[in-house]
């Protein structure tokens, strides 16, 4: 079971979702908040299935984007601010 694996309540970050340099510095104190602060994200995207004749969304984890490597990231950016307008 996942459960057994990996947190289920960890930070997340969909791929199919639009993000804005506003939103994941967000995200980045979300994880530091949390005492997360040398991990990273769970990069998922939600997937149709069929199970039974119905239709449900599934996620699937497609990756994993560490908190360094998304702060070097956002660094290139002159401020966050001026970068989502």
């Amino acid at each position: 079971m996942v459960s057994e694996i990996a947190d289920r309540e960890v930070p997340t970050l969909r791929v199919d979702k639009p993000h804005t340099v506003r939103s994941l510095t967000g995200k980045l104190l979300e994880l530091a908040r949390l005492g997360l602060a040398d991990t990273g994200f769970p990069l998922l995207v939600k997937e149709p299935i069929m199970e039974d004749g119905r239709q449900f969304g599934c996620f699937r984890v497609v990756g994993f984007l560490g908190m360094n490597e998304l702060e070097h990231a956002l660094g290139k950016f002159p401020t966050w601010s001026q970068a989502d307008r």
